[in-house]
């Protein structure tokens, strides 16, 4: 569960219509931080930290309103009531001069617009859970349409007929090595917003196996959608 104060809403760029605490949840800081290099280490560090350790980040996010911000943040792992694993965050808003705003940015922009170019979806996501794969961040913008669940990287938004068979090709990541062809899955079905669903195929790329292995890139090419 992610819990984010209104004034951390107001400095990610989080805009009226997506601060539903019920809905949208971790997708409130990972939608919007634009450099894999600046969400991993946060990634690793909610995963791997152990108690009372603590970390400081520097993370540039672009807000609903599109315009971008470079916040610092600091992190540390404790103890709720119930004994339970807790990490609390500060952020603040850093000094930044825009023209470095801009070219911190330009890799992601050049990976989208290559992307957008190839008549292609992409996403980041994380299959260290395998049967509950998520993702992390959308490069691109998800397929048009698509609707609450499968934007989000919840198994909810895939078909139930597909499901398994998206579940196994997840857990057959794991074992492909460096050098090992990777398998498309085709014929995935999603919801769509407002009933049907999108249909499409899919490829996996591994980023880094030996810092990173169970951080995939998804290249996601829709179908026409189904009625």
């Amino acid at each position: 569960m992610l819990e984010v104060t209104k004034t951390a809403l107001d400095l990610f760029g989080v805009g009226q219509e997506h601060r539903d605490r019920t809905v949208y949840g971790p997708a409130d800081f990972f939608t919007r931080a634009l450099n894999l290099s600046e969400i991993l280490p946060h990634l690793g560090f909610l995963y791997d930290s152990g108690e009372g350790d603590r970390q400081t980040a520097r993370t540039l996010m672009k807000g609903d309103d599109g315009l971008d911000r470079d916040l610092h943040f600091v992190e540390q792992v404790g103890s709720g009531p119930a004994g339970e694993r807790t990490l609390k965050g500060l952020c603040w808003p850093a000094d930044t001069e825009p023209k470095t705003l801009v070219t911190r940015a330009l890799d992601i922009q050049l990976a989208t617009a290559l992307a957008v170019a190839g008549d292609q979806f992409v996403a980041v996501g994380d299959i260290r859970f395998p049967f509950a794969p998520y993702v992390v961040k959308w490069v691109t913008s998800h397929p048009p349409g698509l609707g609450h669940g499968a934007s989000t990287g919840q198994t909810p938004g895939i078909h139930e007929e597909d499901l398994g068979r998206l579940l196994e090709y997840v857990m057959s990541l794991g074992g492909i090595g460096p050098g090992d062809p990777v398998p498309t899955l085709s014929g995935i079905r999603a919801r769509r917003a407002g009933g049907g669903w999108i249909s499409g195929s899919g490829k996996a790329i591994r980023l880094n196996e030996q810092y990173y292995p169970t951080i995939w890139v998804a290249l996601i090419t829709p179908d026409h959608p189904e009625s």
